[in-house]
């Protein structure tokens, strides 16, 4: 009998002991139980902070724990933060941020980084302007201040942020703030020996949905990405030739069957398409004469319209009807043969390559002005949503290493810097070029979905682009001298692109955030 007891006490010791490890985050503290005493909200400059133990601060629906810094991963903005398990998709718990002043303003949210949170936690906003949904990525961000979505608000008003359950994870609710445009809340937060919170402070900032307001060194993040299909059918419009044409097609690259399932109604324009038959004309140079030429007008207005078929791929049987809303743009691999030096700048003023095919005008240079010349136009069109793909490599047999680390660095330059100083959300690029350098062993072999290699995609929640094999040349030429990707190259692409094509629309349309610039 006393070992049967020492035993029993053994056991009921070594359970207590591991309810209380600070590894067990959804038994780190009892539900509901604040670890601090209520503050009033913290004001600065015009804006307020109302951190998970404030009075602005509501436990709606389910269990809540809480966890102070240091005893759970990452770190919370004050002295704790709380947490629904991933089981719990009925909890809520609701911010209350009331407004001074009448004005534009930005929302923020601070959550702690943690490999275990969820990575859709659902914020909810209402105010005077409506309601919108954001959905968070808290494992692969946090430990910041996270910009969720603009506001216009009124003198007085409450806005309203409740936040939901998430089946992937552990969702967070720790801190919002609400910040006059321009005056973002300071980065620097309280640590978590230091009871005392710190006084936010203005500094410059251009924030993006989800985003840190320090510029990321690494791959950026979405912290809202909704990569799912839009909720309307779109309408959207593919300009290509040849390798966008096998791209589409069902038995090669499954592009225009995965647009049709994602909610999108594609027509495309080819070889001989339109006025002056300006189907013909894709290369870098051409962009000029079809978005900036005295004649664009008229080839736009036939893009705009276009409801056809100019390829064979499947595609959604019913037209929502309307001008198509996203336009598909890419030059085909002879734009890789670039000249010039990989860092030169763009070109300015009359640039000889506008109208042009690819030649000896198509240098790193003349490719950049190009597409600088493009944005005056594009800002004008915010309802369109313009997405540029990069142009594909050369099979290392139909080109020389200097031109092809020339096309990569321009290819480099279009996805990550080109518009960093664009101030709206309706143009986006696809790194085409950097997902066709690498592969899984041969040309009919993809490495979608592997950790390594080179890639433009959503990974782990994290818009990444990466160049981790040092190639320049086409890793899927569909022969030694024939540049056209394989099927595998154009699996990999759709792969890749649809999600990242997802996140983008949603960002445009304003239901979700935007990636880093």
């Amino acid at each position: 009998m006393q070992t049967q007891t020492r035993i029993l006490i053994t056991l009921i010791c070594a359970a207590l002991l591991l309810a209380c490890l600070p590894g067990n985050l959804g038994q780190a503290v009892a539900p509901n139980e604040p670890t601090t005493a209520p503050n009033p909200p913290i004001t600065f400059a015009g804006g307020v902070i109302v951190d998970n133990a404030d009075p602005g601060f509501a436990i709606l629906a389910g269990e809540w724990g809480a966890c102070r810094g240091g005893e759970c991963q990452g770190a919370p903005f004050n002295a704790d933060f709380r947490f629904a398990d991933a089981k719990c998709l009925a909890c809520r718990a609701r911010f209350e941020l009331r407004v001074a002043t009448a004005g534009s303003y930005e929302l923020y949210a601070w959550w702690p980084n943690g490999a275990d949170r969820a990575t859709d936690t659902p914020f909810t906003i209402t105010y005077s302007g409506g309601t919108n949904t954001v959905r968070v990525d808290q494992r692969n961000s946090g430990d910041d201040w996270f910009w969720l979505q603009t506001i216009n608000a009124q003198a007085g008003e409450t806005i309203s942020v409740v936040i939901g359950g998430a089946a992937s994870g552990f969702a967070n609710a720790d801190a919002l703030a609400l910040a006059p445009t321009g005056a973002p809340p300071s980065s620097a937060r309280t640590q978590p020996t230091a009871p005392a919170r710190a006084q936010p402070t203005s500094r410059p900032a251009d924030p993006t949905p989800g985003q840190p307001i320090a510029q990321p060194t690494a791959a950026p993040i979405i912290g809202g990405l909704d990569p799912n299909p839009p909720g309307k059918t779109l309408r959207l419009v593919f300009i290509h030739h040849s390798t966008g044409e096998n791209w589409l097609a069902d038995d090669n690259g499954g592009l225009g069957i995965a647009l049709r399932d994602n909610n999108y109604f594609v027509s495309d324009t080819n070889y001989g398409w339109g006025p002056d038959g300006i189907g013909d004309t894709t290369d870098i140079g051409h962009w000029w004469t079809w978005f900036r030429s005295p004649n664009s007008p008229n080839y736009l207005r036939a893009l705009y319209a276009e409801n056809g078929q100019h390829a064979e791929y499947a595609r959604r049987a019913n037209n929502p009807g309307g001008e198509n809303q996203i336009v598909l743009i890419k030059s085909c691999f002879p734009n890789s043969q670039m000249l010039g030096k990989p860092n030169d700048p763009p070109t300015t003023g009359n640039n000889p390559l506008r109208g042009q095919e690819a030649g000896d005008q198509l240098t790193v240079a003349n490719a950049k002005g190009i597409y600088n010349d493009l944005l005056p136009y594009f800002a004008t069109r915010q309802d369109k949503l313009f997405v540029i793909i990069t142009q594909p490599p050369l099979s290392q047999r139909e080109t020389n290493a200097v031109n092809a680390a020339n096309a990569r660095a321009f290819a480099t330059w279009l996805a990550r810097d080109w518009l960093k100083s664009y101030p709206h959300k309706n143009v986006f690029v696809f790194d085409f070029y950097n997902i066709l350098t690498s592969n899984a062993g041969n040309a009919n072999k993809n490495d979608a979905g592997q950790e390594s290699g080179n890639h433009h995609r959503v990974w782990k929640g994290a818009v990444q682009s990466v160049q981790s094999v040092n190639n320049n040349f086409s890793a899927y030429p569909s022969a030694p001298d024939d540049s056209h990707p394989s099927n595998a190259g154009n699996k990999k692409a759709t792969a890749e692109f649809i999600p990242l094509l997802n996140g983008a629309v949603h960002c445009w349309l304003g239901d979700g955030s935007c990636a880093a610039r």
